[in-house]
């Protein structure tokens, strides 16, 4: 395991763990920070601040967040985190976590998105949008753009 802050442009690492950051590891998972989600360094400035690739996305991170996370370049197959609109009908998967932040991270935790319990996809519209799922004993229907910000893993 290296420091992001170590790593060399280009090459993909997968992220292991925050260490001494309380309020960071937190923030962090809400932007797709979840472990082995692939990291990829696209470009660092003569600071040390990094611009990186997590889930689809473009992150600028300081140096001091940078040596706070901890990569690896093997990706562990025991743990495989998927997205829940990417899940086949009929599957089940237990939530890992609900990424986003505010008022739309709030609003699915209160539909009963949270984390630990099991949800299985019970049927997808013809165009993908949306998806309606069994989650706690009855149907909840989610829009593709919310169910791309829940972290699932198999049960």
């Amino acid at each position: 395991m290296l420091n992001l802050q170590e790593g060399s442009v280009g090459i993909l690492y997968y992220f292991e763990e925050v260490i001494n950051a309380s309020t960071s590891d937190r923030h962090l998972a809400n932007l797709g920070f979840v472990k082995g989600a692939k990291i990829r360094i696209i470009s660092q400035d003569k600071r040390g601040d990094l611009i990186i690739s997590v889930k689809d996305a473009r992150l600028a991170i300081s140096q001091k967040v940078a040596s706070q996370v901890k990569v690896s370049t093997e990706h562990h197959q025991a743990v495989s985190y998927q997205t829940l609109d990417s899940v086949s009908i009929g599957a089940v998967k237990k939530i890992e976590n609900v990424l986003g932040g505010g008022v739309l991270r709030r609003r699915l935790m209160d539909m009963g998105l949270t984390r630990g319990v099991d949800v299985m996809i019970r049927k997808v519209a013809p165009l993908g949008d949306p998806i309606e799922v069994t989650i706690r004993g009855y149907e909840l229907t989610l829009r593709k753009a919310e169910a791309e910000l829940v972290l699932v893993k198999d049960v």
